[in-house]
């Protein structure tokens, strides 16, 4: 999923919600979102703690360019952690954790370079999510 740099993020984020199969807004009105664990679906709750954290986290996705499978968010999860800045984030730090054990088991060299192309990049989880983030450019 290359995202043109030219178009705002909002129209970025909207495109990577379609080709995912998320709802119009990511699911982040839901109370409960549906994991699937080998095909097991499980539903963990969705906490204002996930949902402050995954509304950078999406956005991660159309920056990295990581898709949304088992691999993807194992090295997403390990870019996250290897940028920094979780601290304000505890749901999300806990997620990635899991994701990158999970990793570690299907994705061991994913994990290893999502991990060091962060320890060279930022993140945006040293602000908090607002608005007119959504504004912003792709390439900005």
């Amino acid at each position: 999923m290359i995202y043109d740099p030219q178009i705002n993020l909002g129209t970025a984020r909207a495109e990577y919600f379609r080709r995912s199969g998320f709802p119009l807004d990511g699911g982040y009105s839901e109370r409960w979102i549906k994991v699937k664990v080998w095909h097991v679906p499980i539903w963990l709750p969705n906490t204002e703690g996930r949902r402050r954290a995954v509304k950078l986290h999406d956005l991660h996705h159309v920056l990295t360019e990581y898709p949304t499978t088992w691999r993807g968010e194992a090295e997403i999860s390990a870019w996250e952690i290897g940028s920094g800045g979780l601290q304000k984030f505890w749901a999300g730090w806990w997620l990635d954790l899991m994701n990158v054990a999970q990793g570690i088991i299907i994705n061991l060299g994913g994990v290893y370079r999502g991990f060091m192309r962060g320890r060279q990049t930022r993140n945006l989880y040293a602000a908090e999510f607002n608005e007119e983030l959504l504004d912003s450019l792709v390439g900005d």
